[in-house]
């Protein structure tokens, strides 16, 4: 009888150990910065991002709870590191960060140029060096902000991007750094706009990013990875992403 008992609260000790880390497993926080308009807090319209609604879908067919958390960039990389967060709702790879980073199969591309407006002819410019003598702002919390100053280019730093481009159709600077969706989306949110040409210089992917002392990391985004590919064939990742065209 005694040995009855012990076995009974052997299996009940394992079935609720068992459930808690299931439990656990089901839920994941992810950071975002504002970053328009794959990630947004408080848009005009409502809609939360297309990275944001891939998220959501894509952690739905899993079948685990999303919770995301915004904050500026420099914070949410602390929050993250701390642990209070097991990744980012998005982020670009960088060789520093691949120690303790783990990175999905890409989300998608983004384009890195520069907006321009009453400066150089666009077909003048084609490097970061080209802005040397060209009234020129950029995000103070952007990696883009150190590139300019690597390049050699007095760059106005700014709190972000829709304040740089302000400055630039106001013609307080002559160009400003930044993303080509970003910048687009909120150009066509400050209403018409005439005279801005925009350059190219680069795009690379992105991708959602775990920490890698986050228990479970690397089958997760095996998971996910499966589940964004479905939502690629399925025709969701274009349906998502032509709202905020």
């Amino acid at each position: 009888m005694y040995r009855a008992r012990l076995f009974a609260v052997i299996i009940i000790a394992s079935i609720s150990s068992w459930g808690g880390s299931v439990s656990a497993a089901e839920k994941i926080r992810l950071v975002c910065n504002e970053f328009p308009p794959q990630k947004m807090e408080a848009s005009e319209d409502g809609k939360p991002g297309f990275d944001i609604e891939y998220l959501q879908e894509a952690f739905s067919r899993l079948d685990i709870a999303l919770e995301i958390e915004f904050r500026p960039w420099r914070r949410a990389m602390e929050g993250v590191e701390n642990g209070d967060f097991e990744g980012f709702c998005s982020c670009s790879r960088r060789v520093e960060r691949d120690d303790w980073l783990a990175y999905s199969d890409p989300m998608g591309t983004v384009g890195i140029g520069v907006f321009l407006r009453n400066g150089p002819n666009p077909a003048s410019v084609t490097t970061l060096e080209d802005l040397k003598s060209v009234t020129t702002a950029v995000v103070r919390a952007y990696t883009l902000h150190d590139e300019l100053v690597e390049a050699g280019v007095s760059a106005i730093p700014v709190t972000d991007d829709s304040k740089g481009l302000r400055m630039l159709l106001n013609g307080r600077v002559q160009a400003f750094v930044t993303f080509r969706e970003t910048g687009f989306y909120l150009l066509s949110q400050l209403g018409p706009t005439r005279d801005v040409d925009y350059v190219e210089f680069r795009a690379s992917p992105y991708f959602m990013c775990l920490r890698r002392s986050y228990p479970g990391y690397e089958a997760l985004l095996d998971r996910f990875n499966k589940v964004f590919a479905e939502m690629k064939d399925d025709g969701t990742v274009e349906r998502i992403s032509s709202r905020y065209r």
